[in-house]
Order: C-alpha cells, then structure tokens, then sequence
C-alpha cells in the first residue's frame, strides 16, 4: 500500500556528501532520516523549522524525500510571471522583473562578484552609482567626482574647464 503525501517539519540538513540529507518530523515520527532534493540549479541547505513536503520513495515513509521551504518568509508581491531568488534568513534577493529588468537587493553586507576571466557590460542607457567611493583595483572614485590613483594617470586629449 502507497503511502500518501504528507508535510512535516525540517529538524536538521547536511549537505557534506553528495546527497544532502537530514531529519524531519511529522505525524509523531521524529528523527526520521530523509534526502533533500531541489530544483536543478538551486542550491541551498535550509535551516532546522523549514516546512517538508515529503515524498515517500516506493510508497515507504522510511524512504521519503523531502522539499523544504520556508512559506512564512516568502518574498510577496511579485508580478505574474516574475521569478525570484531569496535568502529566506537575511532577505537578500534577486528578482527577475516582468518587464525584463533584474533587481538584486542585498539587505545585509555587500554584493560580490568574483569573476574568472573577462566581463562585458553594454549598457544602452546610464549607470547611476549611489556610493560613498567606487574601488577599482585601488583606483577610487569619491562621490564628488574625484579620482585617486597609486599608479600613473594618461589622459589623451584631455582638455579642463
């Protein structure tokens, strides 16, 4: 006899081997061993208290995989259609817009890019930077406009007003 879906709660995950895994509990079952599974290109390891969707495997509840999510902290409002990517603990995210825009909002530290070989940026418009400095490889940019450099400064046809 199959055994139904049923939802149940996250107590642990690990994901240091090549199956993440981890302990859930429901309907009275604790510590019940479960393999996490998400959706190709996601990663993540969910804290303790998630909620699980658990998927016995060959109808054996002792064999389940498990969905977690967290649905009390989802990002709201999203337009039909819109896609998003959300930190559930800090609130960061990244929001792909229905009108073809990406919004990355990062609410508690820094945005990081680690890039290994070459970038290309076009940009048919304007690049609007809101910083107290700009940084690149140690020449910095302030908010007024001025630029401080360790290295040497060319400029061809450079004419002041």
């Amino acid at each position: 006899m199959a055994a139904n879906l049923k939802y149940g709660f996250l107590e642990s995950s690990d994901d240091a081997s090549g199956l993440r895994s981890g302990t859930a509990s429901w309907l009275g079952r604790e510590s019940q061993p479960i393999q996490l599974a998400s959706l190709y290109g996601l990663v993540h390891n969910p804290p303790a208290g998630c909620q699980v969707l658990l998927l016995p495997q060959n109808g054996q509840e002792s064999n389940s995989i498990g969905l977690p999510d967290l649905p009390g902290s989802r990002l709201m409002g999203l337009a039909s259609g819109e896609v998003a990517i959300v930190n559930y603990l800090t609130g960061s995210h990244v929001i792909l817009k229905a009108n073809g825009d990406i919004e990355v909002t990062t609410t508690a530290g820094n945005l990081v890019a680690n890039i290994v070989g070459n970038m290309t940026a076009t940009v048919t418009g304007n690049i609007t930077a809101a910083a107290a400095q700009i940084n690149l490889n140690n020449v910095i940019i302030d908010g007024a406009g001025n630029i401080t450099t360790p290295g040497i400064v060319t400029a061809d046809d450079f004419i002041e007003t």
